[in-house]
């Protein structure tokens, strides 16, 4: 008995650990109502310059060697200046000020740019406001922003396109039929039931979260998630040993374990259930049925393991 809460108290104190660090990283963004995507100029080794837009809907725009690019804002004023000397912010630009890119007390005015140069940067990163925002109730709709290119005139368009919101009433119906099962493992409260049940349920949990978490850790922007993903699965790996090859009256302990990473996993993940576009290389089905797998069949495992070694007699003997 006391090698099971042993095991038990040694889960939850690891389980703090990354929750803590997990705190102090930006999981990023896994899900959006509005996606971008830049249509043009398409990237060839012949352009002056390579532009990409991220998820947050900001454009990272890198000039090649011996070039210069001018951004132009929506008054047709010069905002950004990137070449070799780095990048220049035009601190009298009002698209530069609507952008963040100046800070407060530096505006200037006058008829000339006032540039503040950031030397030795080779890329400029910043939110346009002219990719910002999708006009009420479209579905779809063009931007464009200019640029000057060693003095010729040049464009990056693309679009911005509205996703339909899920239906959360559905991913609920799947945790909840996941997490049913806890009750049907803890029906007769005989404890090999209870222990099959936590074993199973934890497996499926911890797998499903650490597959819908996985599927954002390919994602560019989602850096935090790979951390997650890493914490997850070291922890994910001695769980599993312990349930599969520990002391039976130490297995259930370890389920408990893993159904609490499957549950964290699948909770980490809950912003696909509130939006559209699901950010992953995963389908967005398959993405959201993994998330509320994890939450549902986590949630259970962890509530057996408490009935296991709380509720149910006689704990210390692993014969039932």
């Amino acid at each position: 008995m006391r090698l099971g809460w042993l095991v038990a108290g040694t889960a939850l104190v690891a389980l703090t650990t990354p929750g803590v660090a997990g705190a102090h990283v930006r999981i990023g963004t896994l899900a959006v109502d509005v996606r971008v995507r830049l249509i043009s100029p398409r990237p060839t080794a012949h352009d002056g310059f390579a532009v990409s837009v991220s998820d947050d809907r900001a454009l990272h725009l890198t000039p090649r060697t011996g070039h210069r690019v001018v951004v132009v804002g929506y008054l047709g004023e010069p905002v950004l200046r990137v070449d070799a000397r780095g990048v220049s912010v035009n601190l009298g630009s009002p698209t530069a000020a609507a952008a963040g890119l100046v800070a407060k007390g530096d505006e200037q005015g006058g008829a000339r740019p006032d540039w503040l140069l950031r030397p030795g940067e080779r890329t400029a990163v910043w939110r346009d406001p002219r990719l910002q925002r999708l006009p009420g109730g479209a579905r779809r709709a063009v931007w464009a922003v200019p640029i000057l290119v060693d003095g010729h005139a040049a464009r990056i368009v693309g679009e911005l396109r509205r996703a339909s919101a899920p239906s959360l009433w559905r991913w609920l119906l799947v945790a909840l039929a996941a997490g049913s099962l806890g009750g049907l493992g803890a029906i007769g409260r005989r404890r090999n039931r209870v222990r099959t049940f936590c074993i199973a349920l934890g497996c499926v949990a911890v797998v499903a979260g650490v597959a819908a978490a996985a599927g954002f850790a390919f994602d560019a922007q989602a850096s935090g998630m790979r951390v997650a993903v890493v914490y997850e699965l070291v922890l994910a790996a001695g769980g599993a040993g312990f349930a599969v090859w520990g002391p039976a009256d130490v297995r259930v302990a370890a389920a408990g374990w893993l159904g609490l990473l499957g549950l964290i996993g699948g909770l980490a993940c809950t912003q696909v259930f509130l939006h559209g576009d699901v950010l992953s290389v995963l389908p967005a089905t398959v993405t959201r049925a993994a998330a509320a797998l994890a939450i549902g069949s986590g949630a259970a495992a962890s509530l057996l393991a408490a009935v296991f070694y709380i509720l149910l007699p006689n704990l210390a003997s692993p014969a039932s």
